[in-house]
């Protein structure tokens, strides 16, 4: 992080990360073809976000058309994961993202640990976002759903930050005490065929580690066709 953005306002400092995230992207409005921005009010922030980028040197640059939208909840919309990470980057820039995170694992108990673990990766809408599902998109009367909810931030949790923490020299003991017994985020697709193949209720695939194991077996398995070669196949035979 640059000692500049260590020394600007909040909003100077969002507007900058938002703006070479989205921008290096590819997903700025510009760079997707969109109309140019009016006088309207809302428009201001995207045309600040324009403005800072024109300024940036990054040279290494995506295209809007390597992202996936078809299909996709504008809830879910890449440009809002990218504004939800320019906030995390606002919110633990004094010790950076994973200093601040690992800090907040290291006072965490086995009880508590999901709840405020995921609490600590929360991003609520506001301001822009709060009104905007994406550039030119206005969110309408509905519901504005989070940046960054509850449930993808227990996916970041348990896919992403405990394996990362186990991992010498994190805090592998207290990681692998609280993956252990930590709850089982959304049922997904994937889970959700495992749990059928295998004839298992969903009550009894109620650890993030239970989920994780049907997804290994799917991956290392079935997706593979060894069926033949599965310890469980007599099982999965049965329940046929």
């Amino acid at each position: 992080e640059a000692p500049v953005l260590r020394r600007a306002a909040d909003s100077e400092c969002l507007a900058q990360y938002q703006a070479r995230l989205i921008g290096t992207a590819g997903l700025l409005p510009s760079q997707r073809g969109m109309a140019p921005g009016t006088d309207h009010p809302a428009d201001a922030w995207a045309d600040k976000l324009e403005n800072i980028w024109a300024t940036c040197s990054e040279r290494q640059v995506m295209s809007a058309n390597e992202w996936r939208f078809f299909k996709v909840r504008p809830g879910n919309y890449p440009v809002r994961r990218l504004a939800a990470m320019s906030y995390l980057l606002l919110r633990y820039r004094k010790e950076g993202l994973l200093a601040g995170l690992k800090s907040i694992l290291q006072e965490v108990t086995a009880d508590n640990a999901g709840h405020n673990l995921e609490t600590a990766l929360l991003v609520n809408p506001d301001s822009f976002w709060g009104r905007y599902l994406d550039f030119g998109l206005p969110a309408g009367g509905g519901t504005i759903p989070a940046l960054l909810g509850r449930e993808r931030a227990a996916e970041i949790v348990t896919n992403v930050l405990l394996p990362f923490a186990a991992a010498p020299p994190g805090l592998p003991a207290k990681a692998r005490e609280i993956y252990r017994n930590y709850h089982a985020p959304a049922e997904n697709a994937l889970v959700k065929h495992m749990r059928k193949q295998l004839g298992i209720e969903r009550r009894g695939i109620n650890t993030a580690r239970r989920q994780q194991g049907l997804i290994h077996l799917y991956k290392t398995r079935c997706s593979q066709g060894k069926c033949n070669e599965c310890p469980l196949n007599p099982v999965i035979s049965d329940v046929g």
